[in-house]
C-alpha cells in the first residue's frame, strides 16, 4: 500500500499528520478501509516514535482524532477479541508517547 510506504519511510512522521489535506485524504475511504488505514498510521507511529515523546499540540490532537475512530468503547464491532486487544494496544501505545512536560492539566484532558 502505497500509504505505508510514504509513512514508513519519512523522516518527520509528526509532520505529514499536521497537513489537513492528508487527515482530509483518509476520509474518502469507505469505512472500514479508513478503520484499516487508521489502524496503520497509529501503528507506524508508535513503532517509529516508540522511543521518543512528542510535544506537538496538532501532531497529538490530529492522532487522538485517528485514535478516537478506533476506541473500542465505541460502536464498532471487532469481528475478533483479538483485533480489539490490538486496537487497545495500539491507544496505549500512542498515549506513552505523548508529552505535555509539566502542563499536568493538558495530560489530564488528554486522558478525559
Amino acid at each position: 500500500m502505497f500509504l505505508e510506504k510514504l509513512l514508513k519511510n519519512t523522516e518527520n512522521l509528526a509532520e505529514i499528520l499536521n497537513v489537513e489535506a492528508f487527515l482530509q485524504f483518509i476520509d474518502y475511504f469507505p469505512q472500514d478501509k479508513k478503520i484499516q488505514i487508521q489502524k496503520k498510521i497509529i501503528e507506524i507511529f508508535v513503532m517509529k516514535y516508540h522511543d521518543k515523546k512528542v510535544s506537538d499540540p496538532v501532531s497529538i490532537h490530529n492522532l487522538l482524532a485517528l485514535a478516537a475512530d478506533l476506541n473500542p468503547v465505541k460502536s464498532l464491532k471487532f469481528e475478533e477479541k483479538s483485533e480489539e486487544e490490538e486496537v487497545s494496544k495500539l491507544i496505549i501505545g500512542l498515549i506513552r508517547t505523548v508529552d505535555f512536560g509539566q502542563d499536568v492539566e493538558a495530560m489530564l484532558n488528554l486522558l478525559q
